[in-house]
C-alpha cells in the first residue's frame, strides 16, 4: 500500500519531518512493549510512563525534533486516505501491513500504539492543542477495528456497517460490500452478493433480510435506523422503508440493541420465537 508523499494529498513537505515521525512512533512502541512486559501486561502501568515527565516523546519544545515528529504524526494520521471505506479491510489483515510514505514505512502496530500515546497526552493540560485532533482522528477508528479483527475475531455485519459510518465513498453501495469479507458472522460469501445494477435502498434492505433471518440477532438491525426514510425517497430510484437504515448518514445515536445484556432479545416483538423471513 503507497501513500503518495505529494503535498497536494497533505503528506509533509519535509522528508526529514517524516523520518522524525515514524522515529517516534517506532519509540512509543518501544515504551509500550517493554512497559507491558514489565508490568505483566497491566497496561494502566505503563500509561504512568507516558506523560510530560518523558521529554522523548512529550512535545513541549516547539524547536525539538520531538515536536517536529509529532507535526509528522499529525498530518499523517489525518490524512484522508483513512477515511476511505475500501482500506479498512486492511486493519483486519493478520498480515502487517505497511504503510509508505515516500521512503519511510510504518505499519498497524506503530498506528495502534500512536493513537494510545496521543491519547493519554491528551488528558494533561499542557499538551499541544494541536496534537489533540490526533487520538480522536480517523486513524482511531483503523486502529479499533486492527484490534477487534486480530484480537477479537471480529465483528458481526452490522456492527461494521455502523463502525464505518464516518467513512467515504464514491459508491454508496459499497457501504455494504466493501466489508463483506470482514464480517464474522457472513459464514457463506454468497449470503449478500455485490450486485451494482441493483439500487442503494435496495442493497441496503438486503442487510435488513439477512439480519432477520439470523434468529440470534432479533430485531436489532432496527437499531440502527438513523433517519426517516420519506425524507430520502427522492434520492433513491425505489422508495426507502422507515425500517431501513441510510448508512451513507455518518451521524447516529448508539443503537439500542447495543445497551442491553442480551442484544438479541432488545426488540423482543416474537418472543421466544424464531422470525420468518417472507417475500
Amino acid at each position: 500500500m503507497h501513500i503518495p508523499s505529494t503535498a497536494g494529498l497533505g503528506i509533509p513537505h519535509d522528508a526529514e519531518e517524516v523520518r522524525l515521525a515514524v522515529s517516534l512512533m517506532a519509540k512509543f512502541h518501544t515504551i509500550i512493549r517493554d512497559g507491558l512486559a514489565k508490568h505483566n501486561n497491566d497496561m494502566s502501568q505503563v500509561s504512568i510512563t507516558i506523560s510530560p515527565d518523558n521529554m522523548d516523546i512529550f512535545p513541549e519544545n516547539a524547536d525539538s525534533d520531538c515536536y517536529r515528529g509529532w507535526l509528522g504524526i499529525k498530518e499523517l494520521f489525518e490524512h484522508s486516505y483513512w477515511r476511505r471505506t475500501w482500506i479498512y479491510q486492511e486493519a483486519t489483515n493478520t498480515d502487517d501491513v505497511p504503510f509508505f510514505c515516500g521512503g519511510r514505512w510504518f505499519n498497524m502496530a506503530l498506528v495502534c500504539v500512536t493513537v494510545s500515546v496521543a491519547y493519554y497526552l491528551a488528558a494533561f493540560a499542557n499538551f499541544p492543542v494541536r496534537f489533540r485532533s490526533i487520538a480522536p482522528g480517523p486513524t482511531i477508528h483503523m486502529a479499533g477495528l486492527r484490534i477487534k479483527g486480530v484480537i477479537r475475531h471480529g465483528d458481526s455485519l452490522l456492527e461494521l456497517l455502523d463502525y464505518l459510518r464516518t467513512t467515504e465513498r464514491s459508491e454508496p453501495r459499497d457501504k455494504v460490500y466493501a466489508i463483506l469479507g470482514m464480517a464474522v458472522d457472513l459464514s457463506s460469501p454468497d449470503i449478500i452478493v455485490p450486485d451494482y445494477s441493483k439500487s442503494v435502498a435496495d442493497v441496503y434492505n438486503d442487510v435488513v433480510r439477512y439480519s432477520l433471518s439470523r434468529a440470534e440477532q432479533g430485531l436489532q438491525v432496527l437499531g440502527y435506523v438513523t433517519l426517516p426514510a420519506n425524507r430520502l425517497e427522492e434520492e433513491f430510484n425505489s422508495p426507502f422503508p422507515s425500517w431501513v437504515s441510510n448508512y451513507r448518514i455518518h451521524g447516529g445515536a448508539n443503537p439500542f440493541c447495543t445497551c442491553v445484556a442480551d442484544p438479541a432479545f432488545a426488540y423482543s416483538i416474537c418472543g421466544a420465537k424464531n422470525l420468518i423471513v417472507q417475500d
